[in-house]
């Protein structure tokens, strides 16, 4: 069983890089709840992948970061939280990078 995050998953790595390299926690744009809505959308596209097209964890992985990357749902650091949330989700489901 894959596990996915969620989108309080997400807002914590992007809090917690954030402070461990000295920053302020970046808020997702205004309005909240839309982005909030994006966001939790694209977070979704890796299990839509997984279940209609059989895409194994590497490609939902790229599904994941991609989608907040081209989305940008932060005010900063949408590339660093792309690659972390990434990362998260292959070490949540035990792949090593």
């Amino acid at each position: 069983m894959i596990d996915y995050l969620s989108l309080d998953d997400v807002a914590w790595v992007h809090a917690d890089r954030r402070q461990r390299l000295g920053l302020d926690p970046a808020p997702l744009h205004a309005p909240f709840s839309l982005w909030a809505e994006r966001l939790a959308t694209e977070l979704q596209r890796s299990q839509a992948a997984a279940h209609y097209e059989q895409a194994d964890l590497i490609r939902q992985a790229a599904f994941l970061a991609v989608g907040i990357a081209f989305l940008k749902p932060f005010v900063a650091g949408n590339y660093r939280i792309a690659y972390a949330a990434m990362e998260t989700f292959l070490d949540l489901n035990r792949y090593i990078i």
